[in-house]
């Protein structure tokens, strides 16, 4: 993916896991590698989307 120079926040999601948001900076020039661990929902309540639950 190629962006602009500046700063910016990263948004991952996935069904069943917490969103994880990172904000970072972009340099020209300048590659970056990103990693996410997202945590997985542990929902137990019949009947909801667990992917809403934070």
């Amino acid at each position: 993916m190629s962006l602009p120079e500046g700063g910016y926040d990263i948004l991952v999601s996935s069904a069943g896991f917490q969103a994880g948001v990172k904000t970072v900076g972009i340099e020209r020039g300048k590659g970056q590698k990103l990693t996410w661990k997202l945590k997985a929902l542990s929902c137990k309540f019949p009947g909801v989307n667990c992917d809403t639950v934070f």
